[in-house]
């Protein structure tokens, strides 16, 4: 994903190699949604398979359902883990396009998304960013347990690539405006996770 190279480009722009100079980065921690990562439509191959010719217009419909059961569940308080929110999803959009959802076929239709394909240049990037002291933090609505196994799958856990991770465990509330807002979150700063932790967020555009 070239925004990711870019954006680590910009970062460190004006830091030289250790041996050269020891300018420090501009920022000291840099936080990226998950997604800028990974690439969320990695999941599509595994869809076809199971449902031939439907694999992308699958995708996109269950995506669409599964930030829209989150967002509802977010603003009627009813919090529930974003991996089961995925499954409740998944089933709507089976029946929904009167595709046959067998046991099977959905643990490995959910199990695609705990086996995300990460963006060509992350892992150069998260590495650059990491060797010149900045600290990488991603945040995400998924799970800690969804977090956990893309990122060991994808050879970007801590400590080489990631500094942290904030992920929904039950409940995430956002603010109406699109800047700032509040989740209650996992969080994980390399001292092993911490649940129930209220982080307030705010972003500087």
């Amino acid at each position: 994903m070239i925004a990711l190279s870019l954006a680590s480009a910009i970062l460190l722009r004006g830091v030289a190699t250790p041996a050269v100079h020891q300018d420090k980065p501009r920022f000291k921690a840099v936080a990226f949604d998950y997604f800028v990562l990974f690439d969320a439509n990695s999941i599509v191959p595994a869809v076809e398979k199971e449902f031939p010719g439907r694999g992308l217009e699958f995708t996109k419909a269950w995506r669409s359902k599964q930030f829209e059961y989150g967002f509802i569940r977010s603003v009627t308080h009813r919090h529930e883990d974003f991996f089961v929110v995925t499954g409740d999803a998944l089933d709507y959009t089976a029946e929904a396009m009167k595709l046959s959802l067998t046991p099977e076929v959905r643990t490995r239709l959910m199990n695609a998304y705990l086996a995300l394909t990460p963006w060509p240049d992350t892992i150069a990037a998260l590495q650059r960013l990491r060797a010149a002291g900045v600290k990488v933090i991603t945040i995400a609505n998924f799970s800690p347990r969804m977090l956990k196994a893309n990122a060991a799958r994808a050879g970007i856990e801590r400590p080489a690539c990631l500094s942290s991770w904030v992920g929904s465990s039950r409940a995430v509330r956002r603010s109406p405006s699109p800047v700032s807002g509040e989740v209650s979150s996992s969080y994980d700063d390399g001292g092993g996770e911490q649940r129930g932790r209220s982080l307030r967020f705010q972003i500087m555009i």
